[in-house]
């Protein structure tokens, strides 16, 4: 792309009306492969599972983009019963505040350099796990 933006600003007979030439580089991503993947597993398993093979396709020199499909966002479920939220003196939306305040979107992505392709990613935990002892609150 410098090399043509270069031989462009070489050019010094265009017409005086003409408008200053603009360069864009037009990139295809034209999908090669389609993977489906299927296991007698749960929901959860097989996200993984996928998600690791998308991380292995990446580590292969001329691979540039995985993407999955068809697949759900995690899903965090809070239950508290009236009777904890009593014991503790806490509303529903005392919880949902704290729970929004502390929820945190991370972004993910990578990172192509000379020494290699370098991927960033939040860690997710889709087991839940009960809150019991003191309120945090």
């Amino acid at each position: 792309m410098d090399d043509v933006k270069t031989r462009v600003d070489a050019i010094d007979n265009f017409p005086e009306e003409a408008e200053q030439p603009t360069l864009e580089e037009l990139i295809l991503n034209a999908e090669v492969l389609s993977v489906a993947m299927s296991a007698k597993a749960d929901e959860s398993s097989l996200l993984h599972m996928a998600e690791r093979l998308r991380d292995e396709l990446m580590l292969l020199d001329h691979v540039t983009k995985v993407e999955l499909a068809a697949t759900r966002d995690y899903e965090i479920s809070i239950e508290v019963s009236e009777a904890t939220l009593r014991a503790y003196g806490l509303t529903f939306d005392q919880v949902a505040n704290a729970v929004r305040a502390s929820s945190l979107d991370l972004p993910a992505g990578s990172v192509r350099t000379e020494a290699g392709r370098f991927w960033s990613a939040p860690k997710r935990s889709a087991t839940p796990r009960p809150i019991s002892g003191t309120s945090p609150w």
